[in-house]
This record gives C-alpha cells, structure tokens and sequence, in this order.
C-alpha cells in the first residue's frame, strides 16, 4: 500500500507545474501578440510610385524612403522637401498608420497595407498627392 500511495504522489507531483512559470509564459505572449508598439518599423522601407496633381502625373517611379528612428518616430526622404527629409510621429489608428509633425500642417502622410500616401501643399498652392507601394 505504502508503495502505490508513493507512487501516486510522483505521479502528481511530475505533472504539476509552477504558477509563476505559466504566468511568465503569458506574459511574454501577450506581449508578442498585442503589446507590438513599433509602429516605426512597420512603416519603413522604400516606396515607388508617381505624384500627381488632379489627374495629370508630374513625377513617375517617383521614390520615398522611410527609415526608423525610434519604435514610433520615422525620417521620411523625399526630393519635396527643401531639405531632403523630415521626422514625424507614427501611430497606428485603426489598421491606418498615421505620420504626424507640428513643423508640416501642411502635409498628410498614412499608410496603410503596403500602400504610402502622401498629400501635401506644393509652393504654387497645388495640392499634390504621392501614391507609391512598398518594394
């Protein structure tokens, strides 16, 4: 008798776990799966496509490139701008990324997919508007 209640306390004590392990175990894929706050690096690449004024298209295979800075703050590289780039915020609202810069009201950036979109004031008073994909 004393040998089968021995070897039911082996069995319950192999195939019990400790609380905390599962807890870390959780915790790290919660994290994975929806604590991703590196918005930055879902946005960064570089991007092809054409500017356009209405309808007619003023730049083809027109590229921007957008690099990391921080997990929530990108540089956007553009001939358009007078000084060759600019740095903006990103969040993610929706399933839209949302760029963001107090120095820029005149500018509007988002992607969403793979796509860029780009709409910004030109000197002239044009409203020009830059579609490109994501190579």
């Amino acid at each position: 008798m004393a040998i089968l209640i021995a070897a039911v306390l082996t069995l319950c004590f192999t195939f019990t776990s400790c609380g905390k392990d599962d807890e870390k175990e959780n915790d790290i894929y919660t994290g994975v799966i929806t604590g991703n706050t590196d918005v930055a690096t879902a946005v960064s690449g570089t991007y092809t496509g054409k500017r356009t004024i209405g309808t007619t298209v003023v730049s083809d295979a027109y590229i921007v490139r957008i690099s990391r800075l921080t997990s929530t703050s990108v540089q956007v590289s553009a001939d358009f701008y007078s000084s060759g780039s600019a740095n903006y915020n990103v969040s993610l609202q929706g399933n839209i990324y949302v760029f963001s810069n107090e120095t820029d009201p005149n500018i509007s950036i988002t992607v969403t997919g793979k796509t860029l979109n780009i709409n910004y004031l030109t000197v002239g008073g044009y409203m020009m508007t830059y579609t490109g994909i994501k190579d």
